[in-house]
């Protein structure tokens, strides 16, 4: 039996950067930390995997932001679908969190966005400048 769950990827971007997202267009990103919530209903470890990688074909939102972006980990809950979404409502929670992009990741939800920018956050190494 494949394995389903919902995931919070976290990554990495060290400079301002403008990065066109698919059909959602082209947007300016802060330097910072970046939650992304997701969800696989099979194939849990696959996704994850697939989100470590740099190269690979962009199919998703979250793949071009990737390209661009350091990997810091994830976190991988076992809920249904729907916790994806919860994810991305208790994220924004966090002192500091914004919603950088309208309809990211929730194309198929009515949620405002399932990535969240995180400036307060920075891994241990980076250097603000």
């Amino acid at each position: 039996m494949a394995v389903k769950g919902v995931y919070v990827v976290w990554l990495y971007l060290p400079t301002e950067q403008w990065i066109t997202i698919g059909k959602l267009g082209e947007y300016q990103f802060r330097p910072g930390v970046y939650g992304y919530c997701g969800s696989a209903q099979s194939n849990l470890e696959a996704r994850i995997l697939r989100h470590q990688k740099k190269e690979k074909p962009l199919r998703w939102h979250i793949d071009y932001l990737r390209r661009v972006c350091s990997y810091l980990g994830a976190v991988v809950i076992h809920l249904d679908k729907a916790g994806e979404c919860l994810l991305a409502k208790e994220l924004i929670k966090i002192p500091s969190a914004c919603y950088p992009v309208r309809g990211f990741g929730s194309s198929d939800c009515h949620c405002l966005s399932h990535l969240v920018w995180i400036p307060s956050l920075l891994p241990r190494n980076a250097v603000r400048r």
